[in-house]
């Protein structure tokens, strides 16, 4: 079939295997659950008991009266926030090697993107912000998310501003990367502000509680959609955190390189 990626689909088979193994114990664990609550809902309609008749009966209405995507909605994006130890967004450390400003990183597979993001720098008692770039290995995303974030160089902006300067016009701030294959044409990637992420304090609380953000941590925020949805493995990226009314905006320029798969003769090891 033209187009279409066989050796993608056999380096995603055990990822799918492990997929239709939890979909048949869904299935099966779903078969006995729904045998249960039938089985339980209709002896409680018969039931002498008028408050077991009536809470039954009202079951049965809201779950056939209402439609399943609304269910699907209600049970995925509200019920989480009502949990004491619901932790969203999800935080993972990696190792502050893969720190860098550099305008070339080199990561192993043609798999890997980056997203802007911005980032709270803690440094002396202040906290300063960067636009940052998380270029993570997206094939190696489908087997663990951390291990994939450990793999790429996480570029950060030379320039930084300190956060208690910016942050009463916070929501105004825009974030926007391009991405281009010969370092000449640009394509926009994402665009956005920052309205579209948690605040500063918010992801603060979200990674340390009521504790501050520790000296020397630098903390990304996560980022913002694409602008067709489409992930793109291109070379060359760049991406600004524009400041309304700030004299200049932070960048970030980078050009990704691909080590090869084989070793070579005059290969450093």
């Amino acid at each position: 079939m033209a187009g279409f990626d066989f050796d993608f689909l056999v380096g995603i088979y055990p990822a799918l295997l492990q997929a239709t193994l939890v979909t048949l114990a869904l299935t099966g664990v779903s078969l006995i659950a729904g045998f249960g609550i039938g089985f339980f809902t209709g002896w409680a309609r018969v039931s002498p008991r008028f408050w077991i008749r009536a809470a039954s009966t009202a079951y049965v209405e809201v779950v056939r009266g209402t439609p399943l995507v609304v269910q699907i909605f209600v049970i995925y994006s509200m019920f989480p926030a009502l949990l004491p130890d619901a932790r969203v967004p999800a935080f993972w450390a990696v190792s502050r090697w893969l720190l860098t400003t550099a305008g070339d990183i080199e990561v192993q597979g043609d798999r890997t993107s980056g997203e802007v993001e911005y980032a709270l720098i803690a440094h002396e008692g202040r906290t300063f912000v960067a636009v940052a770039s998380d270029q993570t290995d997206r094939h190696f995303e489908q087997y663990s998310i951390p291990r994939s974030k450990q793999l790429c160089p996480k570029v950060l902006s030379r320039e930084v501003v300190v956060l208690d300067e910016v942050i009463d016009r916070w929501d105004g701030i825009s974030l926007t990367s391009e991405i281009s294959a010969d370092g000449q044409i640009w394509h926009d990637y994402q665009r956005a502000t920052l309205e579209a992420l948690l605040d500063p304090g918010a992801l603060v609380r979200g990674a340390c509680g009521d504790e501050a953000l520790p000296d020397g941590t630098v903390l990304l925020s996560g980022t913002v959609p694409l602008v067709d949805g489409v992930t793109r493995y291109l070379p060359h990226f760049r991406a600004e955190l524009v400041i309304p009314h700030f004299a200049t905006p932070l960048r970030l320029t980078y050009s990704v390189s691909i080590l090869p798969d084989e070793p070579s003769e005059d290969a450093t090891t």
